[in-house]
C-alpha cells in the first residue's frame, strides 16, 4: 500500500545521546494486513523510511533543555452568555479543531521530529519518528483541522497604531513595546490566549503582545482569516536554529498516532488546564462590568 519515494536514501537511524533512546527503536509494521489505513496515511507517512541526524553534541544538548509547547485545549463549555462572542470568532476562523486537541504529547518523539526536520520540495514540513518519514503540508493540515488554506501570514506586516485602533478602538497605551494584555476586554483576552498557547505557541510570559501575536489578533478580531496551514507550518520552520520553544506537541503526536508510528513504549505528557474561565480567574480579571 506504501510507495516508496525514488530518490529516498534509506540508512541507519543514529541516536547519539541518551533522550532520543525511546524514539529511536528499529521501524516496525505500520499496521495489521486487516486494519484500515487513515486516509493521510499515504500522504504523511512513508515506512521504513530512516534517516541519520546530523547534530552536534551542542545542538543535542540544547535541544535536550528546549521546553515543548503542547497547545492548550479550548473548554468550549465556558463560551456562553459574554463569551459566545469567543467562540464564534474561532469558528470563523477555521480554528475550532485546532483549539480541540487534547492529546498527551509524546516528549521523545516530538524532539526526533524537530531534530531532523527539513524544508522539502513543494514547501513540505519533513521530519523522522521511529524510522518513519513524516511530511506535513498545507493540504495535509487543511484535511485534518478542516480548516481554510488561503488568508494572512506571518510574514504581513500590522504598524503598531493600527494594530491598536483594531484591536482596543484606540491608541491606548504610546509605548514602544507595543500593546499589553492588561488593556484587552475579557473576550480578547482569551482570544489573544488561545493565540499564544494554540496558534503560534510559545513559552515564557504572555503578558506583553507580540508583533505576530498582535497581527493575527487584530485579523481574528476583524474575522479576516488567517491562513492557519502556513501560519503552523512557519512556525515548525522557525524551530531549525533550536533557539527557541518546540510547538504543537500535542498536534504531532496526534499526527503520529494517525500514522501509527508506536509510541507504546514512550512516556506521555498531558497538557495543561484548559482556556476558559480559570484562565480568566488566573489573570484577575472579572466578568462584571467588561466587554
Amino acid at each position: 500500500p506504501f510507495r516508496k519515494h525514488p530518490f529516498e536514501i534509506s540508512i541507519r537511524l543514529l541516536c547519539p545521546h541518551p533522550f532520543f533512546a525511546p524514539s529511536c527503536s528499529p521501524a516496525k509494521d505500520l499496521q495489521k494486513p486487516s486494519a484500515k489505513p487513515h486516509p493521510l496515511k499515504k500522504k504523511m507517512a512513508s515506512p521504513r523510511a530512516q534517516v541519520s541526524i546530523q547534530l552536534t553534541s551542542d545542538q543535542l544538548q540544547r535541544l535536550a533543555k528546549i521546553p515543548i509547547c503542547s497547545g492548550k485545549s479550548v473548554e468550549f463549555s465556558h463560551l456562553s452568555g459574554n463569551l459566545a462572542w469567543v467562540e464564534e470568532t474561532l469558528t470563523a476562523m477555521g480554528w475550532t479543531k485546532l483549539c480541540q486537541i487534547s492529546e498527551p504529547f509524546v516528549a521523545s518523539a516530538v524532539r526526533s521530529f524537530y531534530a531532523s526536520l527539513k524544508v522539502s520540495i513543494g514547501n513540505t514540513v519533513v521530519g523522522y519518528v521511529k524510522g518513519t518519514k513524516i511530511t506535513i503540508s498545507k493540504e495535509n493540515l487543511v484535511e485534518l483541522l478542516d480548516c481554510p488554506n488561503s488568508g494572512h501570514c506571518l510574514s504581513e506586516f500590522i504598524p503598531l497604531e493600527k494594530q491598536k485602533l483594531g484591536i482596543i478602538g484606540s491608541l491606548g497605551t504610546l509605548c514602544k513595546r507595543g500593546l499589553q494584555v492588561n488593556e484587552l476586554s475579557v473576550e480578547k483576552r482569551l482570544i489573544h490566549s488561545i493565540i499564544s498557547n494554540i496558534i503560534t505557541p510559545r513559552a515564557g510570559t504572555h503578558s506583553s503582545i507580540t508583533a505576530r501575536d498582535g497581527n493575527i489578533l487584530f485579523w481574528a478580531i476583524q474575522r479576516h482569516r488567517v491562513n492557519l496551514p502556513a501560519v503552523i507550518m512557519e512556525t515548525m520552520m522557525a524551530t531549525k536554529d533550536l533557539q527557541e520553544s518546540l510547538p504543537y506537541g500535542s498536534l504531532l503526536t496526534m499526527i503520529f498516532k494517525k500514522l501509527s508510528v508506536d509510541l507504546s513504549g514512550d512516556v506521555s505528557m498531558s497538557t495543561k488546564e484548559k482556556i476558559g474561565l480559570i484562565t480568566l480567574r488566573r489573570s484577575h480579571y472579572s466578568l462584571v462590568g467588561k466587554k
